[in-house]
C-alpha cells in the first residue's frame, strides 16, 4: 500500500519486487543492478493486481507470502534466505529537469548533478524570459557543457536522472505475521 502524492505526482512510477542478493563481504543484502535478460524474469516481479481508494491509497499485490518477502522462508526457485526488495523507480524515458534544493555535491567531486538553486547569488533568477542568460553559478564545474551556451546545453545541464527506491520487505512488513 502506498499513501500521499507521490503516485499523483508521478503517475507512471514503476512499482515492482526484486529479489534481494547478498551484499560485498557478507554485508546486508542488495538489489543487482545488472540483471540480464536471463536473470530478469526469475528476479524481478510486478504486481499482479492493483487497487485505488481514492483519494490517496494505491494498493499492490504481489505473488509472495509475507514470510517469503522478508526471507524468513524460502521463494520457490531460491535457495536463500534473503528476501524481496519493493522497488519505486521513475521511468527511464520520461525526462525530468530541475536542480537540488540544496547543495551537497557528492564524494566523486562537483559535477553538474550536484547543481542546486543555493549555487546562485540571486533567488529571483530569470529561467524563462527572452534574451536573459541567468548568471552562471557558484564553484567549479565541469567543462562538459558551457552554462548558459544554448538550449541543448542548459537541458544537458538540468537533466535528472530517474529515482529509484528500493526498501526490504522486512522493514516494510516487520510487524505483519503470516497465518
Amino acid at each position: 500500500m502506498i499513501r500521499g502524492e507521490l503516485l499523483k505526482r508521478y503517475p507512471n512510477t514503476l512499482i515492482f519486487a526484486q529479489k534481494a542478493i547478498a551484499g560485498t563481504d557478507g554485508g546486508d543484502p542488495v538489489i543487482d543492478l545488472s540483471l540480464t535478460d536471463l536473470t530478469f524474469p526469475k528476479e524481478v516481479k510486478f504486481p499482479l493486481y492493483k487497487a485505488d481508494a481514492p483519494p490517496d491509497i494505491k494498493f499492490f499485490g504481489f505473488d509472495l507470502t509475507i514470510d517469503q518477502a522478508k526471507g524468513t522462508d524460502l521463494t520457490d526457485g531460491f535457495t536463500d534466505h534473503l528476501g524481496w526488495f519493493f522497488v519505486i523507480q521513475e521511468i527511464p524515458g520520461e525526462p525530468r529537469f530541475g536542480m537540488d534544493i540544496t547543495y551537497s555535491p557528492d564524494s566523486g567531486g562537483i559535477t553538474w548533478a550536484d547543481l542546486s538553486w543555493e549555487n546562485f547569488s540571486d533567488p529571483n533568477i530569470a529561467f524563462i524570459t527572452a534574451g536573459v542568460v541567468p548568471a552562471p553559478p557558484s564553484g567549479s564545474f565541469p567543462a562538459t557543457y558551457t552554462w548558459g551556451k544554448d538550449a541543448a546545453n542548459m537541458a544537458s545541464i538540468l537533466f535528472r536522472k530517474p529515482s529509484m527506491v528500493a526498501i526490504h520487505a522486512s522493514e516494510m512488513l516487520d510487524t505483519l505475521k503470516q497465518n
